[in-house]
């Protein structure tokens, strides 16, 4: 026995896609972001030896470079515990006090 799909549900599912339609501007932001990531990474491989350098001075320089690289491996791991805590604190007080939270 073939189970009959009723009218209402399709007209349900027909809203829901059009609201769909009109989340361009969100993936226009995920793009944006992601964009400015990869940014973000790029440029500090590139200058990923003036920074050892200049904030990791050693006498050997691929001590300096590993540290440089360490560094940034580091800050990389933490985003996902941050992003753990402050979401927990976002769900209890809001997403505009996690936000002041988060650049202060």
């Amino acid at each position: 026995m073939q189970k009959q799909i009723q009218p209402q549900v399709l007209f349900e599912n027909a809203r829901v896609s059009a609201s769909y339609k009109s989340g361009w501007r969100e993936a226009v932001a995920a793009l944006v972001g992601n964009t400015l990531e990869w940014f973000d990474i790029g440029t500090y491989g590139m200058h990923a030896v003036t920074i050892g350098r200049v904030f990791f001075p050693s006498a050997d320089r691929n001590v300096s470079l590993m540290l440089a690289f360490g560094t940034f491996g580091i800050a990389y791991m933490v985003r996902p515990l941050g992003a753990i805590v402050l979401g927990a604190y976002a769900d209890r007080s809001g997403r505009k006090k996690s936000m002041m939270l988060s650049l202060t």
